[in-house]
């Protein structure tokens, strides 16, 4: 046999020994040579293409191993099966800490099959263009990448790329690259975007956020835990003296809904305020202006009945005057001359059922003043001299 461990042993040891020994030549000794020579030859690769390798090869070379080169466009290297069910698979392994490079020196590297990489790094490097293309196939994922199954010491995806908000350090688009649904940016800010909203959730690097509004329907939900003590949302706004906690801006209309508290079902109307300032507590019929209203002309009302309206609380802030309250309680007061003789004052406004107290003193000077008595309408005193008195006086 020629071939031997690799190593081609020439079937004839030599024909410079038969010369020297003055041996004939011989055709069968030819036929030997002959033979190992085609059996050597058989074991070899052609460049046609026709003679290919029937098991796996391993390289030994200490340098570069293989180097394919072609002068025209068109591929290099190519893998591919005649038969069989199982795709063909292209495998490079390591043995050391180094890994496996595959780099371009000029455009980039596109996979367009399955391609799995594990046990080391990988890098794909190119001095232009994208550096990897990952082409998928009908419903399969493009790419997964799986981290390690060990609690604590799984990772999967990490990005460097950029410094500041100019720099996109991840995003993702839609098939034809159109538009873009989700881009972060070398200083941390980003947003989120839909092809009919454009961007509806952004955030900068300070960690301000903003959702927009959408283009119908509500712009958030939030969902809280069925069945658990704890609330759908929370905000904390700061400690200190000018801090604030949630600020709302919306319509500026009686018809404008800035705020509403509704139960779960959303069909119980518990509290709504208006663009207008009107605020409607419980559940109200009428709207802004029905029960259950504090409205923006200030009529009250509280669970379908009517706490006071404008009417309830009349007020007459001068010096002989009077405010009721909305309990029901009216507050008269004032400053008029009694006389030592004793005097009667009638109320600028009387009590509608009756005064239940009234006191008096004399006003500018030491004298004393003594309410005599007093009725829904009037007040009567007694001054130590001729002069002014105060007075105030409750009733309902």
């Amino acid at each position: 046999m020629p071939w031997a461990a690799g190593v081609y042993t020439r079937g004839y040891a030599s024909w410079a020994n038969d010369a020297s020994m003055g041996l004939p030549i011989s055709s069968a000794k030819f036929d030997i040579e002959d033979s190992d020579f085609a059996a050597g030859l058989n074991n070899c690769l052609t460049k046609d293409g026709l003679s290919v390798p029937n098991t796996a090869m391993t390289w030994g070379l200490a340098t570069q191993v293989l180097a394919l080169t072609r002068s025209t466009d068109g591929a290099v290297f190519s893998t591919g099966r005649t038969g069989g069910t199982n795709n063909p698979k292209f495998s490079i392994s390591v043995t050391d800490a180094t890994g496996v490079q595959l780099a371009t020196s000029f455009g980039k590297f596109v996979l367009a099959s399955p391609i799995a990489v594990s046990g080391g790094a990988s890098t794909f490097t190119t001095s232009s263009g994208v550096a990897v293309t990952i082409t998928g196939i009908a419903n399969q994922w493009s790419e997964t990448i799986t981290g390690s199954s060990t609690s604590g010491q799984s990772y999967g995806l990490l990005v460097n790329a950029g410094t500041t908000a100019a720099d996109t350090t991840f995003q993702i688009r839609n098939a034809s690259g159109a538009n873009t649904f989700t881009q972060v940016h070398g200083d941390g800010s980003g947003y989120f975007a839909t092809t009919a909203a454009g961007t509806v959730f952004s955030w900068t690097s300070a960690g301000n956020f903003t959702l927009a509004a959408a283009n119908s329907g509500i712009s958030l939900v939030v969902n809280g835990v069925t069945g658990a003590a704890s609330y759908a949302m929370e905000v904390f706004g700061g400690t200190g003296a000018t801090d604030l906690g949630v600020l709302i801006r919306g319509g500026s209309a009686q018809t404008n809904y800035n705020l509403i508290c509704q139960n779960n079902s959303g069909s119980t109307a518990l509290f709504y305020v208006y663009g207008d300032g009107s605020v409607t507590v419980g559940n109200p019929t009428g709207g802004p202006n029905g029960l259950g209203t504090i409205n923006a002309s200030s009529n009250i009302y509280v669970n379908n009945n009517v706490v006071a309206t404008v009417a309830n609380f009349p007020s007459s802030a001068v010096t002989n005057g009077y405010t009721k309250l909305a309990n029901g309680i009216q507050i008269n007061w004032g400053i008029t001359a009694f006389n030592s003789g004793g005097s009667t004052y009638t109320f600028p406004v009387p009590f509608p059922t009756a005064c239940l107290s009234a006191v008096a003193n004399a006003y500018g000077s030491a004298a004393t003043a003594v309410v005599t008595s007093f009725t829904r309408t009037t007040l009567s005193a007694i001054n130590g001299i001729n002069g002014n008195n105060s007075y105030i006086a409750i009733g309902y």
